[in-house]
């Protein structure tokens, strides 16, 4: 029986086991994508793009676009610059309906950058093999990724309620209630109560508004 287990239970059955686990894992992920929706930085960062790409359709002029937008943080912020030029490019400058992409990206590098340490890790630190790093690296990713349960059908039709309240707006002003679900895995945060804020600013530009705020006086329960 012992003998048995033995040939069963082997580092490379194990990690094998592991990765598989992982990969079923995705699959929710992969579902949910579709009621992921720019918020935020998303909105604050490519608005100026997002806007040039609505009148010219051009794509050197959305990356030109972007690249002023660099050298503006360069003269004003701060150093991220790699991460300031991607966020304004983002798959909702182009299309709402492609920003699904977006948690595939994120996903696909969080996969990839924690394989490429641990590979480092084993390589100069730690030595380990190749079941040991395939899994011990599924673990942490299965861990990283399925931490949390997230109601985000309900989060993708409140946020649908924005779309439409801001088309019945036109360009006046708009006063959003909170959102009542929060799904951990794709929501990033809320809009400001002062429609002066930057990235209530942005959000207005991109939707055409003259003002918008949330009002957090509205119970979130």
């Amino acid at each position: 029986m012992k003998k048995m287990l033995e040939k069963l239970y082997t580092r490379k059955s194990l990690a094998l086991s592991c990765l598989i686990l992982l990969i079923i894992s995705l699959f929710p992920l992969l579902c949910i994508s579709r009621y992921n929706h720019p918020t935020g930085d998303d909105i604050y960062y490519s608005v100026d793009t997002h806007l040039i790409w609505e009148v010219t359709h051009s794509i050197p002029q959305v990356i030109h676009s972007a690249l002023q937008g660099v050298l503006y943080d360069y003269q004003t912020w701060q150093g991220t610059y790699a991460a300031m030029f991607f966020m304004r490019l983002q798959p909702a400058v182009f299309s709402e309906k492609l920003y699904f992409i977006s948690p595939l990206l994120v996903i696909g590098l969080l996969l990839w950058g924690n394989g490429y340490l641990l590979r480092q890790v084993s390589r100069y630190v730690i030595p380990f093999g190749r079941y040991e790093q395939i899994g011990l690296w599924s673990v942490l990713m299965f861990l990283s990724l399925q931490w949390v349960i997230s109601p985000a059908a309900a989060y993708d039709r409140e946020y649908n309620d924005r779309l439409k309240l801001f088309e019945s707006v036109g360009e006046g002003d708009v006063i959003l209630p909170p959102y009542q679900h929060r799904p951990q895995t794709i929501y990033a945060g809320d809009y400001g109560q002062d429609p002066a804020q930057g990235s209530n600013q942005a959000l207005a530009e991109w939707y055409g508004l003259r003002s918008v705020f949330v009002d957090y006086s509205v119970s979130s329960e």
